[in-house]
């Protein structure tokens, strides 16, 4: 297993400790992310391509395309509200490479071809997303989610984001 953090540990056993708020956000916000790409999907009537993510503070996606109109973006969002109130649950699957091709899965193009097998990762009964990630366990731990802006960039446009309680 690999893991990533400030320092260097020699090979063997270690021992770290976590600091749980800091990832508990991070699961939420990854969450978040995989349900915006249904939920724009949904909202705009076309499949969503991810050029890329930062779930660090400002949280954002990277989309491939036309900036949506702000109606969409605005019905994508109350979705996505409707979705984590419902406590959809999210779960996972380890499936054959061969077998998450035919999924017709977001990004499926970006999968390593050596990959013998894949992790996929499910939001209630919506599409199945190649994922190694961290997740929660059911939307309703996201709490709410904002779209905070949208911005063009090249090849797309930047959709910034946050989740938690007190939004909604």
């Amino acid at each position: 297993m690999i893991h990533y953090g400030k320092g260097f540990v020699e090979p063997g056993k270690a021992s770290f400790q976590i600091d749980w708020e800091s990832r508990y956000l991070y699961m939420k916000r990854h969450t978040a992310a995989h349900l915006l790409d249904h939920c724009l999907a949904e909202a705009t009537g076309a499949k969503t391509v991810t050029l890329g993510s930062w779930l660090g503070d400002p949280a954002y996606l990277d989309y491939a395309g036309s900036m949506p109109l702000e109606s969409q973006i605005r019905a994508a969002e109350r979705l996505e509200n409707e979705y984590i109130q419902e406590g959809l649950p999210v779960s996972f699957s380890v499936v054959p490479a061969s077998d998450a091709v035919r999924l017709d899965a977001p990004n499926e193009e970006r999968l390593p071809k050596s990959a013998k097998e894949l992790r996929l990762v499910r939001v209630g009964d919506f599409e199945w997303i190649p994922c190694g990630g961290t997740h929660v366990n059911s939307t309703k731990e996201i709490g709410g989610f904002r779209i905070k802006g949208v911005n063009p960039i090249e090849g797309g446009y930047r959709i910034y984001f946050d989740v938690g309680e007190a939004i909604g």
